[in-house]
């Protein structure tokens, strides 16, 4: 006679088993993807203010025939906003006033739309002599701000647009979304 007492996983073990495996590998893959967003959102601070850095030494250089001035990337970029990228004959380029940057860093990951990293300068109006003396750096973080970082980002908005004439954040004209939710300067 054979002996059937072998000892074997029955199907509701094995089902058990790749169900928990299945929820340890999404938890893995979310966990990485959040460190992912959280590196790049990282690198996004870190190179707008590397090109802070380099806007302010290029605002200082004792070469430049417009010291005490940011650089306008454009005609068009005093009291507007512009791709940041614009700005690698102002900061790599222009020997004359000295080499602020190697190389204009741009976003890890660049939004569907293209903007990047983006530029703006507060541009002169009413007699007020605020022309080129004040800039913002703006990014798209992947992050949704938190109210309070919301709030101080309308705060500096506000400020920007009524004491420098700066110009207001850009809005995609599909989504009303606004294009940058992260902003340094001066």
């Amino acid at each position: 006679m054979k002996n059937y007492n072998t000892r074997a996983m029955t199907i509701v073990e094995v089902m058990s088993v790749i169900a928990i495996i299945g929820v340890l590998v999404t938890l893995v893959t979310y966990v990485a993807a959040q460190a992912q967003r959280r590196s790049r959102d990282a690198k996004r601070k870190s190179d707008l203010a590397m090109i802070a850095l380099g806007l302010q030494a290029r605002y200082e250089a004792q070469t430049c025939s417009d010291r005490g001035y940011y650089p306008d990337s454009t005609p068009s970029a005093v009291g507007a906003w512009v791709d940041a990228t614009k700005l690698t004959d102002s900061l790599v380029r222009d020997v004359s006033c000295g080499q602020s940057l190697g190389l204009i860093p741009t976003d890890p990951r660049p939004p569907a739309n293209g903007s990047g990293y983006g530029y703006s300068l507060s541009r002169e109006e009413g007699g007020v002599a605020l022309s080129r003396k004040h800039f913002r750096l703006a990014a798209k973080l992947e992050k949704t701000p938190t109210r309070q970082e919301q709030t101080q980002l309308d705060t500096m908005m506000i400020s920007w647009t009524s004491s420098f004439r700066g110009a207001a954040l850009p809005v995609d004209s599909t989504t009303g979304e606004c294009l940058y939710n992260y902003l340094i300067g001066n």
